[in-house]
C-alpha cells in the first residue's frame, strides 16, 4: 500500500526502500534517574541513620495533600525505617545524592491505641512525600505507573522500561482479581489477590488494620511500588488504563506473597488524594 501510494504520487518505486520494523523497546531503567517526571514504580532512595547509610524504595503515587504536589511511598522508607514516625526525611531520586533530591517525609501519622491498648494500629505503612517547593509540579507525573519487560510470574520481572499505563484512578481489590506492581528490585510481577481485608503485624505489638494479600512475587527495595490492574481486566490491552489498587509494603518472601497498603487505608491515615 505505500508503495502504490508513492507510485501514484509519481515517486518511483527504486527511489524507496520500505522495510518492516519491530516494536521499539525503551531501554530506561526503573533504577535509572529519572527526570523531569517521576512516575510511579522508579527507585527512590533515603538515609536510614545519622552516619551516611541509605537504602532504596520505589515510588508508589503521585498525590495532593492540600493543593501541594507529592507522592506516596511506604512509611518505614525514611530515616530508622520507622512507619509512623515523621523524621523530615530527605527523599533522593534515584542516589542518595544532592543533585538526585526531590523532597522529604511530610506525613508520617503515628500509630493509634487499640485492642484495648495492648497494642497500636494504623490502616497503612504509607507516608506522603512533598516534592521539593522550587519543583512542586515540575516532578508530578500525572498518575502514570511504569510497566517493565519481561512481567514475571513465577520471578522478577525486567527491569527496562516497556510503557507506561495511565491511572484513570484508584480503585479496591477482590479475591481473585489479576494485579500487577513495578518495583525497583523485582521490576513487574503479575499475580492474584488471595485475601483482602487482613490485620497484619509488620513487628511486635504494631498492627496493620485491613490489608491485601496478593500471590506474587517481590523483594526488598520493592516497597512503595504501586499495585494495579486494568480496565477490562485484561492486561494485554496496551491502551488499557489502569487502576490503582494502593502501595506494596511488605511480603513473604518463601510462599511469595505481597502485602498492600489499599488506598482506603492510606487515605484515612495521611489525608492524601489520589
Amino acid at each position: 500500500m505505500v508503495r502504490e501510494a508513492l507510485e501514484g504520487m509519481g515517486v518511483p518505486s527504486h527511489a524507496v526502500t520500505v522495510v518492516d520494523e519491530v516494536p521499539v523497546v525503551l531501554f530506561a531503567s526503573v533504577r535509572d534517574r529519572n527526570r523531569t517526571f517521576i512516575e510511579s514504580g522508579f527507585q527512590i532512595a533515603f538515609p536510614v541513620d545519622i552516619y551516611g547509610g541509605w537504602k532504596t524504595c520505589t515510588s508508589g503515587a503521585d498525590v495532593f495533600h492540600n493543593g501541594l504536589y507529592g507522592f506516596v511511598t511506604a512509611g518505614h522508607c525514611s530515616q530508622f525505617e520507622a512507619n509512623g514516625v515523621n523524621s523530615s526525611t530527605a527523599i533522593y531520586q534515584n542516589n542518595f545524592t544532592s543533585g538526585d533530591y526531590i523532597g522529604y517525609e511530610y506525613i508520617d501519622t503515628p500509630f493509634f491505641s487499640c485492642n484495648g491498648g495492648a497494642n497500636t494500629c494504623r490502616y497503612s505503612d504509607a507516608m506522603y512525600v512533598r516534592y521539593s517547593p522550587n519543583n512542586s509540579s515540575t516532578f508530578y507525573a500525572g498518575k502514570k505507573i511504569a510497566e517493565t519487560s519481561p512481567v514475571g510470574t513465577t520471578g522478577s520481572g525486567g527491569l527496562n522500561v516497556a510503557r507506561y499505563r495511565l491511572s484513570a484512578g484508584n480503585s479496591n481489590m477482590t479475591i481473585g482479581l489479576v494485579v500487577r506492581k513495578t518495583g525497583r528490585t523485582s521490576g513487574t510481577t503479575e499475580g492474584t489477590v488471595s485475601a483482602t481485608c487482613v490485620d497484619k503485624v509488620p513487628s511486635a505489638g504494631k498492627i496493620l488494620l485491613c490489608q491485601d494479600v496478593v500471590d506474587g512475587w517481590s523483594r526488598p527495595g520493592d516497597s512503595g511500588a504501586p499495585v494495579y490492574w486494568p480496565d477490562g481486566f485484561d492486561f494485554s490491552n496496551l491502551n488499557a488504563k489502569v487502576y490503582h489498587a494502593g502501595i506494596l509494603w511488605g511480603g513473604d518472601t518463601i510462599n511469595a506473597k505481597i502485602f498492600v497498603s489499599p488506598w482506603s487505608g492510606i487515605t484515612t491515615d495521611l489525608g492524601v488524594w489520589y
